[in-house]
C-alpha cells in the first residue's frame, strides 16, 4: 500500500500492526502534517461485529480528552475499506525502549509510569478502560512526553455486550489471572492496574514476572506462582518500590490498588523514602518527574557560578586537546564509536510442538509477536537440523502462516526470525522437530442390502457411490480447541488442524475447555474447493470459506 493515494492521504510506508489492523505513515494532501492510518484487515470490513469493534476504537478514543492520548482526526470508510486517521507520534515505544536497551533506569522508569498512571486515571473517570497495557503501547514523543495508543479493545461501561462471556483479551503476559475467563460483573479497571504492574516490572528488570512458553503456561503461572521480587533482577530497586510492583500483580483482584491514582500514589511514596532520588511536579499538572539526585540526599556546598562555568570550560577544552593529541601516540583508534544496538529478539514457537505429529500436508506455523518486528518475520522449514537447503518465506506480517506447499512423510524442522524496518534481523528461534505422518485410509466397506428373504448381499460400488474424502482446515481464536465432527470428538486435535472428511453435509464443532465455551456450524463440504472454518471465541463470529 506504500506510495499510493487512499482518500485525500498520501501513503508513506507501513508503521506495524496493532490492534485490529495495520498502521501507514501518510501525508494529509489538505493539512500540512502526517497521520498515522488504521486499516482493518481486508478479511473483515464484511463482519459488522468485528467494524462496529473497530469504529469503537476511534469513538472510544476521541471521547477522551488528555495530553497523553493521540488525537483522533476521523474515522469512516472510502470505497468500502474502514480507516482510522490518527496523530502521528514520531517515537519509539516503551517495548522498543527495552530492546535497545535491556532495562530502563528506575528514575525514567518512574516518569513514564507515572504518565500512564495519570493517563488511566482520566479514562477510568470516563468510565473506559483499555485492556490491553504493555509497552509496545505506550509510546514517548520527543523522549519525554508519554502517549497511551490503541484503544481497540477498550471497553466503556456504556458498550454493547459485544462479547461472550467467558471471552479473554489482551495481550496475555499482561492479562490479570481473572481476565482470562473474564465475567460481566469483572472489574475491568483492575486488568489496567495489573497490566501497568507488568509493564513497570518489564522496565526496570528487562523481564517479564511471568514468562511461560505459551499462554496457557502463562495464565496457570500466574494462577498459582508469586513472582519474583524485582529486586531480585535489579538491586538497586528499594524494598518499598518492591512492595508497590508486587501488590499491583496481586492474583486476587481485591488486593491490589483499587484505582490509578493510588498506585501512582503509592509509587511516589516509595521514591519519597529513597535518599537518592527526587520528585517534581511540572506546573502544567503533569504527572510527576523523577530526577537522581547525585548528592545523596546533602545539599552541595555553593560556589560563584561564574566560577563553575569556567572551571567546566577549562577542563573541556583540556579534555578534548587531551583527546586528540595523545590518542594517536597511544595506538588508540580515536574515531567515534557508535552506540551498540540490541538485536531483536527472536520469537517464541508456539505451533507445531517438539515432537509432534501432524496428520496433514499443509501445517499452520503459530509463533509469538516480538513488539519491535515491525518489519514482519521469516520463516524457514527444512527435512535437516542444519537447514542446508531450507525452504524461506519472508514478509510475513503476521504470527500465524498456513503452508499451501504439500509437504510428504517424515521429520521436519522451522524456525523463525523477526525484522524491522531498519533492516535489522534477530537471531533465529531455536530450531522445533516435527513430523508428517499421513496414513492411507481404507475406504469403508459399502452398506450391506437386506434382500426380500432377509438374507443379505454386498452391493457394488456404482450402487451407493461414496463420497471422496477432502481436506478441512478449522482454526479457532485462540488457538488450541478441541474439534468435533457430527458430535465425534477428533481425538488428538486441537485447532488449528487439516481434517480428512467426505464431501456432504457435517456439524463441526470447536470447545475451548478452559473456560467451557463452544461453537458449531452446519457446513456443507464441497470437493475441488478449498474448506476453511475460523471459529473466534473473542467476538463470536464463525468464518466458512
Amino acid at each position: 500500500m506504500e506510495n499510493k493515494t487512499f482518500s485525500h492521504y498520501n501513503i508513506i510506508r507501513k508503521l506495524g500492526s496493532g490492534g485490529m489492523g495495520s498502521v501507514y505513515l501518510a501525508e494529509d494532501q489538505d493539512l500540512p502534517r502526517r497521520v498515522a492510518l488504521k486499516f482493518l484487515p481486508p478479511e473483515y470490513t464484511q463482519d459488522k461485529t468485528l467494524k462496529e469493534r473497530f469504529f469503537r476504537e476511534a469513538r472510544a478514543t476521541a471521547a477522551l480528552e488528555h495530553p497523553n492520548i493521540i488525537t483522533i482526526f476521523e474515522a469512516r470508510e472510502f470505497e468500502g475499506q474502514p480507516f482510522i486517521a490518527m496523530q502521528y507520534i514520531n517515537g519509539p515505544t516503551i517495548g522498543e525502549l527495552i530492546d535497545q536497551r535491556g532495562k530502563i533506569d528506575i528514575a525514567e522508569s518512574v516518569s513514564i509510569i507515572t504518565k500512564v498512571l495519570d493517563t488511566l486515571e482520566d479514562t477510568h473517570k470516563n468510565g473506559i478502560s483499555h485492556r490491553d497495557i504493555k509497552p509496545s503501547n505506550v509510546m514517548l514523543k520527543d523522549g519525554k512526553f508519554v502517549r497511551v495508543i490503541d484503544f481497540g479493545i477498550a471497553k466503556a461501561q456504556t458498550d454493547p455486550q459485544l462479547t461472550a462471556v467467558g471471552t479473554a483479551f489482551g495481550t496475555p503476559a499482561y492479562m490479570a489471572p481473572e481476565q482470562f475467563s473474564a465475567q460481566p460483573d469483572a472489574n475491568n479497571f483492575l486488568f489496567d492496574i495489573y497490566a501497568t504492574g507488568v509493564t513497570f516490572y518489564y522496565m526496570l528488570c528487562g523481564k517479564l514476572p511471568f514468562e511461560g512458553n505459551n499462554p496457557y503456561q502463562i495464565r496457570d503461572d500466574k494462577m498459582s506462582k508469586i513472582p519474583a521480587k524485582p529486586s531480585v533482577h535489579t538491586p538497586s530497586i528499594s524494598p518499598e518500590l518492591d512492595r508497590v510492583i508486587l501488590k499491583s500483580l496481586a492474583k486476587n483482584p481485591d488486593e491490589r490498588y483499587q484505582s490509578a491514582k493510588e498506585m501512582e500514589d503509592a509509587i511516589l511514596a516509595a521514591m519519597k523514602s529513597d535518599p537518592t532520588m527526587a520528585i517534581q511536579k511540572s506546573d502544567s499538572g503533569e504527572a510527576a518527574t523523577v530526577i537522581i539526585d547525585t548528592t545523596g540526599g546533602k545539599k552541595p556546598a555553593s560556589k560563584p557560578k561564574g566560577m563553575l562555568i569556567g572551571i567546566a570550560g577549562a577542563i573541556a577544552a583540556l579534555a578534548v586537546l587531551f583527546y586528540f593529541t595523545s590518542c594517536p601516540l597511544l595506538g588508540i583508534n580515536c574515531a567515534v564509536v557508535e552506540p551498540v544496538i540490541t538485536e531483536l529478539k527472536a520469537p517464541t514457537l508456539y505451533s507445531p510442538l517438539s515432537g509432534e505429529q501432524l496428520e496433514t500436508q499443509n501445517p499452520t506455523f503459530i509463533w509469538g509477536s516480538v513488539p519491535a518486528a515491525d518489519g514482519g518475520y521469516a520463516l524457514e522449514y527444512a527435512s535437516s537440523s542444519s537447514f542446508d537447503q531450507p525452504t524461506q518465506v519472508n514478509n510475513i506480517n503476521d504470527t500465524t502462516f498456513s503452508l499451501v506447499a504439500n509437504l510428504s512423510n517424515g521429520q521436519y524442522f522451522w524456525r523463525v526470525q523477526s525484522t524491522d524496518t531498519q533492516g535489522r534481523l534477530s537471531e533465529f528461534s531455536q530450531a522445533v522437530a516435527f513430523a508428517i505422518n499421513i496414513t492411507s485410509e481404507k475406504e469403508p466397506s459399502p452398506p450391506p442390502i437386506i434382500t426380500n428373504n432377509g438374507n443379505t448381499e454386498k452391493t457394488s460400488a456404482d450402487a451407493v457411490p461414496l463420497a471422496p474424502m477432502v481436506d478441512v482446515v478449522v482454526a479457532s481464536i485462540p488457538h488450541l480447541a478441541q474439534i468435533y465432527v457430527d458430535g465425534q470428538l477428533q481425538k488428538d486435535k486441537q485447532t488449528p488442524k487439516t481434517l480428512k472428511i467426505r464431501a456432504g453435509q457435517h456439524t463441526i464443532k470447536v470447545r475451548w475447555e478452559e473456560i467451557g465455551e463452544e461453537m458449531s456450524k452446519n457446513v456443507v463440504i464441497k470437493s475441488g474447493v478449498e474448506n476453511r472454518i475460523m471459529f473466534n471465541f473473542q467476538d463470536g463470529t464463525i468464518i466458512v470459506k
